[in-house]
């Protein structure tokens, strides 16, 4: 995934282009621009529920 903020789509679109003459194109992974602020929050949410679940002690 690459960040909305650095990349143009035109420039994603190149870098596929350019990644599938060294790799066949049904083998490359998704490339998606992303808003990194939602990523951002989306991976500190993950991080705390799996502090809370591995804390928790069984009574």
């Amino acid at each position: 995934m690459w960040c909305e903020h650095d990349l143009l789509p035109s420039t994603l679109i190149s870098i596929k282009e350019r990644a599938s003459t060294y790799v066949p194109e049904p083998h490359l992974p998704e490339m998606q621009l992303r808003d990194w602020e939602q990523d951002y929050i989306a991976g500190l949410k993950r991080l705390a529920l799996d502090m809370m679940i591995s804390d928790t002690r069984a009574v």
